[in-house]
């Protein structure tokens, strides 16, 4: 039994000998200089790109990065650390920060805070004792009388404006809707029943034969002209399919496929 990735195709007798020759002078160099040109890539790979690799690395790189990690990096790192960086920060410490530290608090935060509860805070309890609060009960005494004597001007002005325009006002809304908006309202829905009675509901009635008996059987003759014209050009599809477009497809395939089986 043959393995599946090398099938021995034997050639198809029905396939014309001038397209064998044609198949053999364009195929067949393509195909040597391809299989030619994969054995070198695969044995240049192999045999001078991978020992060079390995060869590389294991003298070069590996040699380098060696010197360079304890020559280079590990000493430069101890240097660093135990010249330059613990020094700056004991020094940076103990002459910038601490000091920085004491001047705030003893020049700013302790003064500070003795001038809020000496000075500032028994100013702002004055102000807000001898000024502030007889200012405020004095303003409220001023509003509260002020309210008491023209409350009764107020009352008067709302009494007056009630006698002079809002009844007035009232009783000519009133008449107009009695005298004129009522019976106009009702003349309008007399005016819009007639309207509707000898006007839409004959329109209405007359739409509604129209469509049934005109447009209704219309549309469904037309769809069935529709129907019927889509059956006939779908039966004159699958025709011809059958009788032509298949068998074409047929022939096509088996002649590639005799082709390619046979290359």
């Amino acid at each position: 039994m043959s393995e599946p990735g090398h099938r021995t195709y034997s050639p198809d007798p029905t396939v014309p000998w001038p397209v064998r020759v044609l198949a053999i002078i364009v195929v067949l160099p393509f195909r040597l200089a391809w299989e030619l040109l994969r054995v070198a890539g695969r044995l240049f790979a192999d045999y001078v790109l991978r020992p060079a690799v390995w060869l590389f690395d294991k003298l070069v790189l590996v040699p380098v990065l060696f010197l360079w990690r304890y020559l280079v990096v590990v000493p430069a790192c101890f240097i660093g650390r135990y010249l330059l960086v613990v020094p700056g920060l004991f020094l940076g410490r103990h002459l910038l920060v601490v000091p920085a530290l004491f001047l705030i608090r003893y020049l700013v935060v302790v003064p500070g805070r003795f001038i809020w509860h000496v000075v500032v805070v028994p100013v702002l309890g004055f102000v807000r004792n001898y000024l502030i609060a007889p200012a405020a009960h004095g303003l409220q005494w001023m509003v509260t009388r002020l309210a008491e004597l023209l409350t009764p001007v107020f009352v008067a002005i709302g009494r007056a404006l009630h006698l002079l325009v809002v009844k007035p006002v009232t009783w000519l809304i009133r008449s107009l809707y009695v005298y004129f908006l009522r019976p106009g309202r009702r003349g309008a829905g007399w005016l819009l029943h007639l309207a509707y009675r000898y006007t839409l509901r004959p329109l209405g009635l007359a739409t509604r034969w129209i469509w049934q008996n005109v447009v209704a059987p219309f549309g469904r003759a037309i769809a069935a002209l529709a129907r019927s014209i889509g059956r006939g050009v779908a039966a004159e599809a699958r025709q011809v399919n059958e009788t032509l477009i298949r068998p074409v497809a047929t022939t096509v395939r088996q002649v590639l496929s005799a082709v390619t089986s046979w290359v």
